[in-house]
């Protein structure tokens, strides 16, 4: 097939997504692989998530490097894929000391204070290489993803630090709140994802005059996200209807109309826990749907949606990690069942 055909075949796809659900759907994926893009593009998805940290791009203070970056929005853009790209982590000149890959990570160490400004300027220099969208941090109400622990006002300084130079370089630009995840004993975690954001409201007030959606990752495991709680436990466990109880934050805070961008979600289909059959992992991503569905009729506004991921990791198997085995293909490429859902969902009308 010539060049020509090619061009042709990558228009049509992107006229015949215009309209429909994929238009807001995406993965987490990198784009390391010419290959990638394509296959995101193949599902009928118009976005793709990408986290990469500032340590990879400044581990010397002043030298930024850009080259695979560039590379990989390049690949985006030939398939017509709009990038949210999580901004996350810091070189050790900036925090402290801690590598990237020592035991207390620079990929998930924040910026000490005085360095800020630096993290807010790698943040908007992503917007100038090609970012459609900014997510600033990931799982930030995680102690494993927010070092050394959570910090809600911390964290919610640097949103707002981040976003005055997102928007300066580009005001269309969205800037979206890292995606807070559920932790153990749900709702009474006091990390859970309603505390935390209350909490980062309550320290940094302006926080939500800065941003334009509000990141989730409404993970339910081997559950049925359309169960509703309780079930045995005694406390709210079902992250997609722990969305509702944040919207009842932004609604006490007049922003009920901001929406949530769902940044990661899905199924394993194996792993140390909570691992179903492939056959099961379909029914679950038609039950995200019907959930997803059920939360915008109760007039909770919805951004893009992200599952995670497109292919199982052997790397993450190696270390009997659970996100190995989210993948809707398996670690050879093989489709799950889940990728039938997930390509008609795409294809529904918007």
């Amino acid at each position: 097939m010539n060049r020509f055909a090619i061009a042709l075949l990558v228009l049509a796809s992107s006229f015949l997504r215009a309209g429909t659900k994929g238009e807001n759907m995406g993965v987490f994926a990198d784009l390391r692989s010419k290959d990638t893009a394509p296959q995101i593009q193949a599902l009928g998805l118009g976005w793709v998530r990408i986290m990469y940290a500032w340590t990879w791009i400044e581990q010397s203070d002043g030298k930024m490097v850009w080259f695979e970056f560039d590379q990989w929005m390049a690949r985006a853009k030939a398939n017509h894929l709009k990038v949210l790209l999580v901004a996350q982590g810091s070189p050790a000149w900036a925090n402290g000391g801690h590598g990237p890959y020592d035991r207390q990570t620079g990929l998930n160490t924040p910026p000490t204070p005085e360095f800020r400004e630096r993290f807010a300027h790698y943040a908007a220099e992503l917007v100038r290489h090609g970012a459609d969208a900014v997510e600033i941090w990931n799982e930030p109400n995680s102690n494993g993803f927010y070092l050394p622990q959570a910090d809600p006002k911390a964290w919610a300084e640097l949103v707002v630090t981040a976003a005055d130079a997102i928007k300066a370089v580009n005001p269309k630009v969205p800037v979206i709140t890292g995606g807070v995840c559920p932790l153990p004993q749900g709702s009474e975690n006091p990390n859970a994802p309603a505390k935390f954001l209350a909490a980062a409201i309550e320290a940094v007030p302006e926080l939500l005059q800065k941003v334009d959606g509000i990141g989730h990752h409404p993970y339910v495991f081997a559950n049925d996200p359309t169960a509703k709680d309780p079930l045995t436990a005694p406390y709210q466990w079902n992250a997609i209807q722990q969305t509702a109880t944040m919207h009842e934050v932004l609604v006490r805070h007049g922003a009920g109309d901001m929406p949530f961008w769902f940044t990661e979600y899905g199924v394993p289909t194996g792993g140390p826990f909570g691992a179903v059959t492939p056959e099961e992992s379909a029914v679950i991503y038609q039950h995200y749907y019907e959930a997803f569905d059920r939360l915008a009729k109760q007039g909770i506004k919805l951004g893009p949606s992200f599952f995670w991921a497109l292919r199982d990791s052997r790397h993450y198997q190696q270390a009997n990690a659970l996100e190995g085995w989210e993948g809707v293909h398996d670690v050879d490429g093989n489709p799950k069942p889940s990728v039938a859902v997930i390509k008609a969902r795409a294809a529904g009308a918007e």
